[in-house]
């Protein structure tokens, strides 16, 4: 019998913010790497943050400049959105970004089209969180353990200045969730290991 093989990929949106340094916090008690799509416009304020993010071994992808919109926008406004985001990230870190996440998950062809001519790659999710609507009371956790698949990209957010609110919430469910997916044999990966990682099941599957 084959066994199932797991993976799983945190993301963080929207940061960084002041709840980012905790959840590297915890993410270095268990040894994880994480992705993040960040906010250029709030890279300046948290410049240790970030600088700890890429130390750690953490991978830091594109999010826009301010979080708008992008299908609102006309071609050279997207064009600026992420090339201002991309650059304020060089310069903190040395490193260009190649994942880019559109704000809220909007997007159509012409952003994608933006995103390929810039050479990045656009990312998603397949697990949602929720996170910003706390309405249900029911934990962040509990709401990705009922959505998993063998192979989840997990969607959560960090930064607290687009909508989301407060991040408390986030901080107390990421341990369980660690812990539930550690105990269900899960492995953690950032996203350019994810997509390497299903590229080759999938091969093996054919």
């Amino acid at each position: 019998m084959t066994k199932i093989v797991r993976y799983a990929a945190l993301t963080f949106d929207d940061g960084p913010s002041p709840y980012t340094s905790k959840i590297l916090k915890i993410l270095k008690k268990y040894d994880i790497r994480a992705t993040f799509f960040v906010v250029g416009q709030e890279l300046h304020k948290y410049p240790k943050t970030i600088a700890r993010m890429f130390r750690e071994g953490h991978v830091i992808g594109n999010h826009t400049w301010d979080h708008p919109n992008l299908t609102k926008l006309h071609r050279s406004e997207m064009e600026s959105q992420m090339i201002a985001a991309d650059a304020e990230i060089a310069k903190l870190t040395g490193y260009r970004p190649g994942l880019f996440r559109p704000p809220s998950g909007y997007s159509n062809e012409e952003v994608l089209a933006v995103v390929h001519a810039l050479g990045m790659t656009s990312v998603l999710w397949n697990v949602d969180s929720r996170d910003w609507d706390l309405s249900d009371y029911v934990p962040i956790h509990a709401r990705i353990l009922d959505q998993l698949k063998p192979q989840s990209l997990i969607l959560l957010h960090d930064g607290d200045a687009f909508g989301c609110g407060p991040r408390e919430a986030v901080l107390e469910s990421l341990p369980v969730l660690i812990e539930s997916l550690f105990s269900l044999e899960y492995r953690f990966v950032t996203v350019p290991e994810f997509h390497k990682l299903v590229c080759t099941i999938e091969r093996h599957e054919v």
